[in-house]
């Protein structure tokens, strides 16, 4: 009986998710590269999740990585991810002490 119980909770949280039973944004914070190579955890956060901070991808020693030279495509990477999976986009602190540039 128990089994059967948990069986059935099981499947209503994973059908509804998360984000179904809050009144508020349910986010994750997370590194783009790592979601992207996992196609289950993907199913998770899309899931469970309305929200996505990028965990340091939008950091400024990834953005920057020389004096005036900009890196876009892991940021317009996560963007398209949030759009397509109609989610809101928060960046993650653009200065931070151990992720400045070295230059």
């Amino acid at each position: 009986m128990l089994l059967l119980v948990m069986h059935a909770c099981n499947k209503k949280q994973k059908e509804n998710g998360l984000k179904a039973n809050a009144e508020f944004p349910i986010g994750t914070a997370i590194k783009i590269e790592t979601l992207n190579a996992d196609f289950e955890l993907q199913d998770l956060q899309k899931s469970n999740f309305n929200s996505i901070t990028s965990a340091s991808d939008m950091k400024m020693n990834r953005i920057i990585e020389s004096e005036g030279v900009y890196k876009w495509s892991r940021i317009d990477g996560i963007l398209n991810y949030a759009q397509n999976n109609n989610q809101r986009l928060f960046g993650h602190n653009l200065i931070w002490h151990s992720s400045t540039p070295k230059w």
